[in-house]
């Protein structure tokens, strides 16, 4: 929020600047724990390299390069599939982000059929029966035992690019503090510190769980979106939310159901999921987040105290009236169907943990505005009712997959299952300390670099780094509520109050 709803501290942004060099130094040490424990196993892939054991695939020159690598294919094979690769990754603008992008080469099934001497490629489109117009090169299976061959970058663009990226993330922090001590912001001065706590640990993460001359450079994207996120806190922690924003409550609303529609249109799922979560290179649930708490932050302030004060008195309505204390319907019912239509757009998307966290969100500041939590945990309650009578019958399939995993993590018939069960392993083996920074397995569970970030942490910081990474949202939430107690007009009280929720909720939900 804008500086006017937030604590001052005494002595300028000193205590900022304290605890932010406490939290750059310890996170500078996880970086080079990190950096070393990487760094520690690429001197054989420089070996490797340099002998011509390991092929690194933006340096090819010929097809003749890769053929060694090859050497689980007969030897026709080999040879069609050596220059298939040398064409697809001459024909890129841009070198390949990983060795697993060899999966996505596929061949007309023209020219298998027409190459003379090709037994594998051959067998594997008799066994398709023509369901596609085109051959994978190569099979998931295949790629794993030749992916250890394969290499995208050397040792010396990883430890560049790591130690560039880790140097921007701590700037970022460090220029915003700055800039904030310029102007003389009098914005809250533990907020910024435990940020760079949280994301300097999701870099160190990022950097872990991928190999780091074979895999996408997680730690990259990530840095580069905490950076641009310095620059937005920048920008927005400067704006006067209640001229700008407190009269617009209908239009961020408009914003987010634009996007809603963009997304059933052109969205697409992650990997083979029927969810539209994608819209071309970002996924836009996180602004459709804010506008959503921008619309519910400007229709309360401004009808809290009717919803308060004025009661239904229709007879149509006496009887649910004798028991529940019904707000007036004239205030009630438009926000609860604008609710209602983005719940819609989320359930058309398939993308139930952003409807369950906004109809989260939406209880918990009804229950602000009306100064009371029946009727919210009421609400509640026949979610829960709901998601369990979904599971009773079946549907949605999403819901009972996730209900199925967590029932029976170590049952592999379970679609998923592998997952939950591989981040149990993997919280479990961290213990009190953990493994260290880049010393952990995480990169064998599914998604660890997603959904179970936090087992991959809890292998590598144990016990003690989850209560760190703990200690620091409790930071974020507890200054955030004190944030909103002193909120100089009733919209940024419930501007404040709308994003500590959505933060709390994103935390104990997803």
């Amino acid at each position: 929020m804008g500086g006017r709803g937030q604590i001052r501290l005494s002595g300028g942004r000193r205590v900022e600047a304290v605890c932010l060099l406490i939290s750059s130094t310890t996170i500078a040490i996880g970086f080079a724990l990190v950096f070393f424990a990487k760094a520690g196993s690429l001197p054989g892939v420089s070996h490797d390299l340099t002998e011509g054991h390991i092929v690194h695939l933006a340096r090819i020159k010929s097809p003749s390069q890769l053929e060694a690598a090859l050497s689980i294919f007969e030897t026709q094979d080999r040879s069609f599939i050596a220059s298939r690769i040398f064409e697809y990754v001459k024909s890129r603008k841009v070198p390949l982000p990983n060795v697993g992008a060899l999966a996505n080469i596929t061949v007309p099934s023209e020219v298998v059929e027409a190459t003379s001497g090709l037994s594998a490629l051959k067998e594997r489109l008799a066994e398709s029966r023509g369901a596609s117009p085109r051959v994978r090169l190569v099979t998931a299976a295949q790629l794993r035992a030749i992916k250890a061959a394969f290499v995208v970058r050397d040792p010396v663009q990883f430890r560049n690019g790591f130690v560039l990226w880790a140097a921007l993330l701590l700037a970022g922090f460090w220029a915003v503090h700055l800039v904030w001590s310029r102007l003389r912001f009098q914005g809250d001065q533990l907020l910024l510190p435990s940020v760079l706590v949280v994301t300097g640990i999701g870099l160190m993460l990022m950097t872990s769980v991928r190999d780091p001359v074979r895999d996408t450079e997680l730690f990259v994207s990530f840095a580069q979106g905490v950076v641009g996120g310095c620059a937005i806190l920048l920008f927005a922690s400067l704006i006067d939310y209640q001229k700008w924003f407190a009269k617009l409550t209908f239009l961020p609303l408009l914003l987010s159901l634009v996007l809603s529609v963009l997304l059933l249109v052109f969205g697409s799922g992650p990997g083979t999921s029927d969810a539209k979560v994608n819209l071309g290179p970002f996924q836009p649930v996180e602004v459709m987040r804010v506008c959503l708490v921008l619309f519910l932050a400007g229709y309360f302030g401004r009808r809290w105290q009717f919803l308060r004060e004025l009661r239904e008195t229709r007879p149509a309505f006496s009887a649910i009236a004798n028991y529940v204390r019904l707000p007036k319907l004239d205030h009630l019912l438009p926000v609860l169907a604008c609710v209602g239509l983005a719940l819609l757009f989320f359930f058309l998307q398939k993308d139930l943990g952003p409807a369950l966290l906004l109809t989260c969100l939406f209880l918990g500041l009804y229950a602000l505005a009306l100064g009371r939590f029946g009727m919210a945990i009421g609400g509640l309650s026949v979610l829960i009712a709901g998601f369990f009578i979904g599971y009773a019958l079946g549907t949605p399939r999403t819901v009972v997959s996730r209900i199925d995993m967590f029932r029976s993590p170590w049952d592999n018939k379970v679609r998923g299952g592998d997952q939950l069960a591989g981040s149990l392993w993997a919280m479990a083996s961290g213990g009190m300390f953990g493994s260290g920074p880049g010393l952990g397995e995480a990169s064998t569970v599914p998604a660890a670099h997603t959904d179970l970030i936090l087992a991959a942490a809890g292998e590598e910081i144990g016990w003690v780094g989850i209560l760190a990474i703990f200690g620091c949202w409790g930071v974020l939430l507890y200054r955030g509520k004190k944030i909103a107690e002193r909120a100089p007009t009733p919209y940024t009280f419930f501007l404040t109050a709308g994003c500590l929720l959505a933060t709390a909720l994103q935390i104990l939900l997803i």
